[in-house]
């Protein structure tokens, strides 16, 4: 058994890399091992950051904050992440700064308004006492609506017609860890915001997701156990479940 201290939090965003890539999962959240983030990523997580800054004022004064306010902190993530980026040699850094504003203004412009915000990145935690290995689940959900909604913002490359199986597991542990953490949870929604092509602009959709929190938490308790002997097999200690590796 590890000490509380070192035991191992798992995150709902990291849950299909383990289920994809056992290895992978492991290299990233238990050896540390950095890898300096893609466009794609610098993207989003600038665009995240704006829209969570517009939120803060818009829960703070109650009225929907200028444009303004939502683009500067979008630039400023941008510019700041922007520096330990891993950039392709064909991607211009300064495009992506304009189309980080761009899917940050198309959200302000089209889905804020239609918005009444409660808390913006809340996070939830749930611990597991009695796992050898495992702390527990936590996790930063990125909206939660005054209607109690829980709301996921998603930058996408192009239109997902599968949203629903995509993300239905990752909205469902937050949804389990917002009910356990006290917080009432009515529904689920992501918030999609899709990047330009040569003949369609910036489009944004708002896509109910149907919340599955039994089996969520049936995946949380496999998944505790198979990352524990998965972590006892990378340090040769004797495993419960040989299938648990497979």
């Amino acid at each position: 058994m590890l000490p509380q201290s070192d035991k191992i939090w798992i995150r709902p965003s990291s849950i299909k890399t383990f289920i994809k890539n056992p290895y992978e999962w492991y290299q990233t959240h238990i050896l540390k091992e950095y890898t300096p983030p893609r466009s794609y990523l610098t993207l989003g997580t600038a665009v995240h950051h704006g829209i969570n800054i517009g939120y803060e004022e818009f829960i703070k004064t109650g009225v929907l904050p200028k444009a303004n306010i939502i683009l500067e902190a979008t630039s400023e993530e941008f510019l700041k992440l922007s520096s330990t980026t891993s950039w392709e040699e064909d991607e211009d850094e300064n495009e992506f700064a304009i189309l980080a504003s761009r899917l940050s203004l198309a959200y302000h412009k089209e889905i804020m308004p239609t918005v009444q915000p409660k808390y913006t990145e809340q996070y939830v935690e749930v611990k597991f006492d009695k796992n050898p290995y495992i702390a527990g689940v936590r996790g930063t959900i990125d909206l939660i609506t005054q209607d109690n909604t829980l709301v996921d913002v998603k930058t996408a490359g192009m239109l997902n017609k599968s949203l629903q199986l995509k993300h239905e597991l990752q909205l469902s542990v937050y949804s389990l860890l917002a009910k356990k953490s006290g917080m009432s949870i009515e529904s689920a929604s992501i918030h999609e915001i899709v990047k330009p092509t040569s003949t369609i602009d910036t489009r944004t959709r708002i896509v109910p997701i149907e919340l599955q929190e039994q089996k969520a938490d049936e995946v949380l308790e496999l998944l505790s156990s198979r990352i524990a002997d998965f972590y006892r097999a990378v340090n040769g200690e004797p495993i419960l479940d040989p299938a648990n590796l497979f």
